[in-house]
């Protein structure tokens, strides 16, 4: 496990950021940035913001139906899906589940997307209770 922190100092070690180690606990790094940092790259005429981690992330503004479109490498393969607002996941003749199928997309990037689906189809239950 990389933080943000780790990565700009393998990068540019003159930065030296402060960084934490792993938690036994949950096998995770440690949040030991605490403030968001603007940090100028003169070298390479540019800049990067660090900032602290979050464990949880609750996108309410996003639709289930509008997740598909987020993912840039769906939407060639979405066109072929046999229903319009097919959402990848249970319906036949999906051009998404084939291209999985085929190796053309990530089964884990896939997985990650039915994932995500399903927190968006909980929330949206919960939201209309």
């Amino acid at each position: 496990a990389v933080g943000k922190s780790s990565l700009l100092n393998a990068l540019f070690p003159h930065l030296s950021r402060e960084t934490g180690g792993l938690s036994r606990k949950v096998d995770r790094g440690r949040h030991t940035t605490r403030h968001a940092e603007l940090i100028v790259l003169d070298d390479f005429s540019g800049t990067v913001v660090d900032t602290p981690g979050f464990s949880f992330l609750e996108p309410e503004s996003i639709e289930p139906g509008e997740l598909g479109a987020l993912y840039s490498d769906f939407e060639d393969h979405a066109s072929r899906c046999r229903f319009n607002g097919c959402l990848h996941d249970k319906e036949p003749d999906c051009g998404v589940k084939e291209a999985v199928l085929k190796g053309i997309i990530s089964e884990g990037r896939y997985q990650r997307y039915l994932t995500i689906l399903k927190e968006l189809q909980e929330l949206k239950e919960k939201r209309y209770d």
